[in-house]
């Protein structure tokens, strides 16, 4: 019985609820002692017998379970795969966050537009606010920017 620690980089997770399923999956593999998954780093450090379970094993079980499990390479090549991977996300979040700011700019000024905030007072909006949002809600432009937003802003990449 030859036990083996390594760490790992995972792909994928995005909450709490990705890394309890990740460690799950891992515990549930046989030939695992022990499992630690961070969310912070992307990298599970797993014991495991080398008589019992591979690398290869391992990666299909997180595979399976949603996510990816890169097992090439020694820790330092992982810790580095996986900083590039951090790296790639963050880039690929930001450009989602300007994209859907930007959507977002655009519903809210086609929202306005049907509004007539000039010399209006308070109560003269609030007795037109179900006429214009009814307006605002059948048009198909701030429909279609509304959905958008919500497709581009995701909360949460779990799959």
């Amino acid at each position: 019985m030859a036990l083996k620690r390594r760490n790992f980089p995972v792909q994928g997770m995005g909450c709490a609820a990705c890394v309890a399923r990740v460690e799950g999956a891992l515990k549930a593999c046989k030939g695992v002692r022990s499992v630690s998954v961070s969310l912070a780093s992307n990298l599970a450090r797993v014991d495991y017998d080398t008589d019992v379970c591979t690398p290869s094993d391992l990666q299909k079980t997180v595979r399976d379970a949603g996510y990816e499990m890169l097992v090439d390479g020694s820790d330092d090549e992982a810790e580095s795969e996986a900083e590039r991977a951090r790296e790639d996300a963050f880039r690929a979040l930001r450009r989602d966050t300007v994209i859907a700011l930007a959507l977002a700019a655009l519903e809210m000024l086609i929202s306005m537009g049907f509004k007539d905030f000039p010399g209006s007072s308070f109560s003269s909006l609030r007795r037109r606010s179900s006429a214009s949002a009814s307006v605002v809600s059948s048009n198909p432009v701030s429909r279609a920017c509304s959905t958008a937003v919500r497709t581009w802003t995701r909360w949460c990449p779990c799959p």
